[in-house]
């Protein structure tokens, strides 16, 4: 996901994200594994951001993990995702999951 940083932090469409390291102004990727997408029934993020809401488009076994696609709103359109969660988790296509991001398995790197 492409962002700016502002003050040590980039607003993402599934909320802000710590930039340590970088300067303010800066245009930034933001990665996310995976794995540090977490999936439920609302929350906060690490930094005390609220859950966005995603909706299922399709989910797969993996064997020990499921991979759910998903889509989220964006200013700039529809984002998907991918989400891997441990064991069988295999929600209905249309569902809404809350989505957070997992600060450990998120990523900011400069342009």
């Amino acid at each position: 996901m492409p962002g700016c940083v502002a003050g040590g932090y980039v607003e993402t469409p599934l909320g802000r994200v710590r930039a340590e390291g970088i300067a303010d102004g800066a245009d930034v990727q933001v990665l996310v594994r995976p794995e540090g997408v977490r999936l439920g029934s609302g929350g906060t993020n690490g930094s005390g951001v609220p859950a966005k809401t995603a909706t299922v488009v399709a989910a797969r076994m993996l064997g020990r993990a499921s991979l759910v696609h998903m889509s989220v709103d964006s200013p700039t359109g529809p984002l998907h995702l991918h989400a891997r969660v441990p064991g069988r988790f295999l929600p209905r296509d249309t569902a809404n999951l809350s989505v957070t991001l997992d600060p450990e398995q998120t990523f900011v790197f400069p342009v």
